[in-house]
């Protein structure tokens, strides 16, 4: 893990995880329809798959393809929240 490449992304991991994972722990108590509900389940697993997997890729040398899938599921999450806020 000594290489440069690597050391970037469990930091990047951590970034996304404690960023998104202090979004959620904000924003869970104001949860007030299924869409938002929704909308932080997605963040949350998004953020497990991007940083998990930019973590074991860091860590292990493992591919790192759940990372896209993740950080579309964290870009839609915030879509599907904001539009939870819009229609309640």
């Amino acid at each position: 893990m000594a290489e440069a490449g690597a050391q970037h992304r469990l930091a990047l991991a951590a970034l996304f995880a404690f960023g998104h994972g202090l979004a959620v722990l904000a924003l869970a108590p104001h949860v007030n329809s299924r869409v938002q509900r929704l909308a932080l389940l997605g963040l949350l697993i998004g953020m497990l798959l991007f940083s998990g997997s930019l973590a074991l890729a860091a860590l292990f040398g493992t591919p790192t393809v759940l990372a896209p899938f993740g950080g579309s599921l964290m870009i839609l999450g915030w879509l599907v929240y904001a539009v939870g806020i819009a229609i309640v």
